[in-house]
C-alpha cells in the first residue's frame, strides 16, 4: 500500500513539476504593445507596400527586434538570448546590405527561436529549440485573436488599461462584425459604397484596396506575436485553469458572450437592412437610381458579395447558438438571430434576382447555374440553422440535413442536359427587345457540344439577332456550317457504335432527324 502511494505521490510531483515547467510568468497586454504594433504596422505599409524590396528591410527587421527584446526584457536575461539577439542584429546587417530570401527567412526563423530564450528546457535541446520555433511560427495568426478572445478573463484589478479593454470588449467585436458586412455590401453595392465615401469625407482620397488591407493584416498578426514573445505551450493553464473541468461538450465560443451576441446580431441586422431596403426599392419598386448610376450597374454587381455575406451570417449564428449548451442566449438574441437569419434568406432571394437581371443582359452558361444552385443551397441551409436552433437538434443533424440537400440538388442534375437548356436560352433570348439580349456567344454555344445542336440550327437560319447578321457578312456563317457538320457527325458516330450509344443522343439524333 505504501509503494502504490509512493508510486502516485511520484507521478504527482512529477505532473506538478512539468506544470511548473511549463507555465509561464506571461505579461498581459500594455499600451506600450499597441503603440509600437500599429506603429511597426504602418512603417512596413511605408517602406514595403508597392515597393520593391532594399536595404530598408534591415532597417525594418532592426526596428522590430529592439521592438521585441524591449518590450520581453527576459529573452536575452541568459546567455541563449543573448546570442541568439547577436546574431539576429547580425542579420538586420546583412539584409541592409542586400535582403535576400535566406537572409529573410533565417531572420524569422531566429525571432521564433528568440521567443523561446527564456525557456531553459527547450535551450538545452537544439531539436526541442528547432521545434518551438516550428511550432510558433505554426500558430503565427493566433496570438492576436487569442489575446482579444482572453480579455473577458483577464484579472480585474490588472491596470487601468486592461479594465478599459475589458469594458470595450463587448463592443469591439460588434462594430468589427457590421463594418465588415458594411464594406462587403460596399464592394458590391455602388450606393453604399458612395454613401461611405461621403460619410468618411473620402472624396478625395482612395478607400484602401483589398490587397493593402490584407497585408495590414497579416503584418499586424505577425507583429503582434513576436512583440508578445508567447509561446503557446503551457499558457492555458495559467489563463484558462477552469477551461479542463468543464464537459466538452458544454464549452461555448468564450469570446461570444450574452452582450457581444445582443449587440452583434442588432448591429448586422441595421447593416442587413440598409441592404435589403436598397433592393427593395431600386429591383422591386423600380426606384429611379441616383444620378451617375445606372441600373446595369446596380444590378451586375454585389451577386457574389451578397452570397458570402449570407454565408458569414450562417457562421455567426453557429458559433453564437452552439448545440448541446448548459448556457441559453437570452430572449433578445433569439429574436434578433431569427430576424438576421430572415434577412439573410431575403438577401439571398435578392441575390437571385440579380443574378437572373445578369443571365438576361449577359445570357446563361455553366457558371451562372451553378451560381444559381448555390444561392439555393446556401438559403436551404439558412432554414435549416433555424430549424436546429428552434427544434434544440444536434449539430450532426444540421449537417445531415445540408448533406441530403447537397446531394438531392446532385442527384437531380444527373437528369438534366444543362447544356442543352444553356444552348436553349441563349438562342430563344437573341432577338428580344432590349439591348444586349440581341448577343449570342456562338462560339460558347459551340464549346456545349453536341447538346447545343438544335439551339445552332435555329440559330444559323436566325435573322433577327444583330451579331448573327454580322457574322452572315463577313463570312462567319460558313465557317459555323463546317462546325454544326462536325459535331453532327460526332454524335452520328457515338451513336454509330453500340459501345457508345446514349438515350440522350438516340434523342437527340430523332430530333434533329439524323436517323
Amino acid at each position: 500500500m505504501s509503494e502504490q502511494s509512493a508510486c502516485v505521490s511520484t507521478a504527482g510531483n512529477r505532473a506538478a513539476e512539468d506544470k511548473t515547467r511549463t507555465k509561464r510568468d506571461v505579461p498581459l497586454p500594455t499600451p506600450a504593445h499597441m503603440v509600437l504594433a500599429s506603429s511597426l504596422v504602418i512603417l512596413a505599409d511605408y517602406l514595403f507596400f508597392g515597393q520593391r524590396l532594399g536595404w530598408t528591410a534591415g532597417l525594418f527587421a532592426g526596428t522590430l527586434l529592439m521592438a521585441m527584446v524591449v518590450l520581453n526584457v527576459r529573452l536575452i536575461a541568459n546567455r541563449a538570448g543573448s546570442v541568439l539577439f547577436i546574431l539576429l542584429a547580425g542579420l538586420c546587417l546583412v539584409m541592409v546590405e542586400e535582403p535576400t530570401e535566406l537572409s529573410i527567412v533565417l531572420f524569422i526563423l531566429g525571432l521564433a527561436a528568440l521567443a523561446h530564450a527564456d525557456e531553459p528546457r527547450l535551450v538545452a535541446s537544439a531539436g526541442l529549440w528547432l521545434t518551438g520555433a516550428l511550432h510558433f511560427l505554426l500558430t503565427f495568426f493566433f496570438r492576436l485573436p487569442l489575446d482579444f478572445i482572453e480579455m473577458p478573463s483577464w484579472p480585474q484589478g490588472h491596470g487601468a488599461f486592461q479594465r478599459l479593454l475589458r469594458a470595450a470588449h463587448v463592443w469591439i467585436l460588434p462594430l468589427c462584425f457590421a463594418a465588415g458586412f458594411l464594406l462587403l455590401f460596399a464592394a458590391g453595392n455602388p450606393i453604399i459604397a458612395n454613401s461611405l465615401e461621403l460619410l468618411l469625407l473620402f472624396e478625395k482620397l482612395e478607400l484602401p484596396s483589398s490587397s493593402r488591407i490584407w497585408f495590414w493584416l497579416v503584418f499586424a498578426f505577425g507583429i503582434w506575436c513576436f512583440l508578445r514573445a508567447v509561446a503557446f505551450s503551457g499558457e492555458k493553464e495559467q489563463i484558462r485553469p477552469a477551461q479542463s473541468a468543464t464537459p466538452k461538450s458544454e464549452q461555448q465560443v468564450t469570446f461570444l458572450t450574452q452582450e457581444i451576441i445582443v449587440r452583434s446580431l442588432a448591429l448586422c441586422n441595421a447593416v442587413f437592412a440598409l441592404q435589403n431596403s436598397l433592393d427593395l426599392q431600386y429591383l422591386w419598386a423600380g426606384a429611379s437610381l441616383p444620378e451617375g448610376l445606372t441600373y446595369a450597374s446596380y444590378v451586375h454587381s454585389g451577386t457574389f458579395t451578397l452570397t458570402v455575406a449570407a454565408l458569414l451570417a450562417a457562421c455567426f449564428v453557429l458559433l453564437a447558438f452552439p448545440s448541446h449548451t448548459t448556457k441559453q442566449p437570452s430572449h433578445w438574441a433569439y429574436v434578433l438571430m431569427y430576424l438576421w437569419v430572415a434577412q439573410s434568406v431575403l438577401l439571398v432571394i435578392f441575390a437571385m434576382q440579380r443574378m437572373g437581371i445578369y443571365i438576361d443582359a449577359y445570357a446563361l452558361s455553366y457558371l451562372r447555374v451553378v451560381g444559381l444552385m448555390g444561392m439555393g443551397l446556401v438559403a436551404i441551409g439558412l432554414m435549416l440553422i433555424v430549424a436546429r436552433i428552434a427544434l434544440s437538434k444536434s449539430s450532426r443533424w444540421l449537417f445531415n440535413g445540408n448533406a441530403i440537400a447537397f446531394l438531392f440538388v446532385l442527384y437531380l442534375s444527373c437528369f438534366i442536359d444543362f447544356g442543352r437548356i444553356i444552348a436553349d436560352y441563349n438562342v430563344s433570348q437573341c432577338g428580344k427587345a432590349g439591348g444586349q439580349a440581341t448577343v449570342v456567344d456562338v462560339n460558347y454555344l459551340l464549346r456545349l457540344g453536341p447538346s447545343a445542336l438544335p439551339a445552332l440550327k435555329t440559330l444559323k437560319w436566325s435573322s433577327e439577332c444583330e451579331r448573327v447578321r454580322r457574322w452572315k457578312e463577313n463570312g462567319f456563317e460558313a465557317r459555323l456550317a463546317r462546325r454544326v457538320e462536325s459535331l453532327t457527325n460526332e454524335i452520328k458516330s457515338r451513336q454509330e457504335d453500340w459501345r457508345a450509344w446514349t438515350y440522350r443522343g438516340h434523342r437527340l439524333m430523332q430530333e434533329l432527324s439524323l436517323n
